[in-house]
């Protein structure tokens, strides 16, 4: 499986993108200090996701009668779930990254926290939670999936400042510098590429909206849940197509094929509450 690959196109470089050494481009400082602490750009905006989707998910929830002890546990054990599965995600895919040097397997500030790792694995705990606490697992879903783009558009502003998640070199106006030291093998001649992770910031805040509508609508509970996984993954879908960095298994994209799965299973999800619901 092969990180990024290269075509024979990526070689026929346009005099556009040939300046490597741009004057009035400076490198984008990845951390600052308070104090004697250093905090990354990366971290804070993480962080920053949880917390905002945390408040939002919590209010939807007490709303459908989930008690807020029980919600805090339940997201507890959702957050550090989903966090070792996005991490066990990304480097089960880009291993050749880490076989030499088995310690920056954990140095997670560095990057390297994969979506659909840190989903699926969430929502396999939730699962299981649902379960234990004998609560709907699509009520609490919905709470859960209503926040989380709003989440992803603020944990993806810490892509721009680590330098990662870009897109193939361009010359659009909305173009994205580069520096050279952080430019994949291949693509060192090239100075600005497609801003792909702003593409998904952009992206999910229409999928928020989105999911506000739904929501309004008052629709089947799970409806929510499905419809997240659709709209997501239809947008990660074609935004992957343009990334650099995909991880493949053969000639195919993983997360395009994990998209394509959870298209289908967020149909599956809507057909089946209408079905579960008529049946009553």
């Amino acid at each position: 499986m092969d990180r990024t690959r290269t075509k024979s196109c990526h070689t026929k470089t346009n005099s556009a993108f040939l300046n490597s050494r741009i004057i009035g481009f400076p490198v984008l400082a990845q951390s600052f200090k308070v104090g004697f602490l250093t905090v990354r750009y990366y971290s804070l905006f993480f962080v920053a996701g949880i917390v905002l989707a945390y408040f939002i998910a919590k209010a939807k929830a007490l709303k459908k009668g989930i008690s807020e002890l029980l919600f805090d546990e339940i997201i507890f054990w959702t957050i550090l779930t989903g966090f070792i599965s996005a991490r066990l995600y990304y480097v089960l895919f880009y291993f050749d990254q880490y076989k030499s040097n088995l310690p920056e397997i954990f140095m997670i500030w560095h990057g390297g926290l994969a979506i659909y790792g840190g989903l699926i694995g969430g929502l396999v705990a939730l699962y299981f939670l649902s379960k234990k606490h004998q609560i709907n697992f699509f009520s609490i879903t919905d709470a859960i999936v209503f926040a989380l783009p709003l989440a992803q558009s603020i944990g993806r502003f810490g892509n721009y400042f680590n330098y990662e998640a870009f897109g193939r070199p361009t010359n659009l106006p909305w173009k994205m510098f580069v520096p050279e030291q952080f430019r994949p093998e291949g693509f060192s001649t090239f100075s600005f590429f497609h801003p792909t992770f702003a593409y998904e910031i952009l992206f999910n805040l229409f999928v928020f909206l989105l999911l506000w509508r739904i929501e309004k609508k008052a629709f089947k509970t799970g409806v929510l849940t499905g419809a997240y996984l659709v709209l997501y993954s239809i947008g990660r879908f074609f935004i992957e197509q343009v990334r650099l960095d995909s991880a493949y298994l053969g000639t195919f994209r993983v997360d395009q094929i994990v998209a394509l799965l959870l298209i289908f299973a967020g149909f599956g999800i809507i057909i089946n509450r209408y079905v579960a619901q008529s049946s009553k």
